[in-house]
């Protein structure tokens, strides 16, 4: 620790016994691994713990779904605790959303290392060094609301180090001017970071990323403060599985073919980025107007979807790729289309005036607050004016290549 005033790991969002998100057809390599993974990025966390020999390990809530816990994850949590306690490393723990320290069950008692702190008001706790004060932290678990609780003064600390730790949402600024050198906050799936070296907030995001939006490296993050009082983190990866959203827009000059061999090239990128680690990766494809017909665009996707997931998902020697979507951008249907005497032109221009009509009674609906039950067909409340019309668009296309515009050519 030379060098350092003081040192820790924070970590949270485990979210043990919690489902994946995203998923659907998966090779069957991967089912095995993706039943593990959580449990696998929980062990990463307290080996880097014990690697690193920090002052403590911070931890941010959402470890565990106490509604749906198993033997193995509240066995796991429990071994791990012991593993700190063996190495005279403290636990201080702020309960989230999923593990409120009152559902904590009675049963499994946590070693005498573990702080948890309460969620009805802060608890302040001084930690020791050989028997020496060197950090304040002041702790708070959630209490019933997205907000972070908690209030935090220096009041009889001005000389050390003061950690808030706490969980949920709050604006940067106003936990920033509080009292607290540092806040480690939980809740999010993806690391966050504001404030500057001095005054830090900072999520360190789950472990094992759970879904697609949950994209890239996760892990914890080691922080130190150095001797002029400043703070400095560092991910330590943990995760066994990376998500990975690939946002590309196809060469104008591209071909069906060179697309294919586009496609492979950032598949391999992303492949040895990640590398040791298996790819759940999601295309977002924009451009190629003349590669396909706007009504076949989809088509056209599920095509790439299925190449992406026989040719490129094993290579020997590499880990594994699995294509889990390619979203094509839908491009406008032809003005010229709408003009026609026919009946695919009938179908577009009705089809535009029942979303206009419909888009109005969206927007009276959601004024007044959202349709009752029984009021209509459609759910207006359960989705977002954008989804709304996605859903149309959807629906417009499929009319579309019932009434023959799938023979269209493409663009360009």
């Amino acid at each position: 620790m030379s060098g350092w005033l003081f040192r820790l790991v924070q970590a949270g969002s485990f979210r043990l016994d919690c489902p994946w998100e995203g998923l659907g057809e998966l090779p069957e390599a991967l089912v095995d691994l993706l039943i593990d993974a959580p449990q696998m990025a929980v062990q990463r966390v307290f080996d880097a713990v014990l690697a690193e020999q920090v002052d403590c390990l911070v931890l941010t809530g959402d470890l565990i779904d106490l509604a749906h816990a198993t033997p193995r994850s509240l066995a796991l949590l429990l071994e791990q605790f012991e593993r700190l306690k063996q190495a005279n490393i403290a636990v201080y723990w702020a309960g989230g959303q999923l593990d409120p320290p009152s559902e904590w069950p009675s049963a499994a008692l946590l070693p005498d290392n573990v702080t948890c702190f309460p969620s009805a008001h802060p608890k302040e706790v001084g930690h020791l060094r050989a028997g020496r004060p060197v950090a304040h932290l002041v702790g708070q678990s959630w209490h019933g609301t997205q907000q972070v609780p908690l209030r935090v003064t220096r009041e009889g600390a001005e000389s050390l180090p003061t950690l808030a730790v706490s969980y949920g949402q709050g604006e940067a600024q106003r936990l920033l001017s509080q009292g607290a050198d540092y806040w480690a906050v939980g809740g999010r799936g993806q690391r966050h970071t504001a404030g500057s070296d001095r005054r830090v907030l900072h999520d360190a995001g789950s472990p094992q990323g759970r879904a697609p939006t949950e994209e890239g490296p996760h892990g914890c993050t080691l922080v130190q403060l150095a001797s002029d009082r400043r703070w400095h983190t560092r991910l330590i990866p943990t995760d066994v599985v990376r998500w990975q959203t690939l946002r590309l827009t196809i060469p104008p000059d591209a071909t069906l073919s060179s697309v294919r061999s586009w496609l492979a090239e950032h598949a391999q990128q992303v492949r040895s980025e990640a590398a040791p680690r298996p790819v759940l990766a999601t295309w977002h494809l924009s451009g190629g107007a003349h590669l396909a017909s706007p009504v076949l665009r989809a088509d056209l996707a599920a095509q790439w979807q299925q190449w992406l997931r026989q040719e490129l998902a094993q290579q020997p020697g590499q880990p594994l790729f699995w294509t889990c979507a390619v979203e094509l951008e839908p491009l406008p249907l032809p003005e010229a289309w709408r003009e026609e005497d026919s009946m695919l032109g009938d179908f577009l221009r009705l089809s535009d005036e029942a979303q206009q009509r419909s888009e109005l009674d969206w927007d009276w609906t959601q004024r007044a607050g959202g349709a009752a039950a029984g009021d209509g067909p459609v759910p207006w409340g359960a989705m977002d004016l954008e989804e709304y019309r996605q859903v149309l668009a959807a629906a417009r296309i499929g009319g579309a290549q019932l009434l023959g515009a799938g023979q269209r050519p493409a663009a360009g």
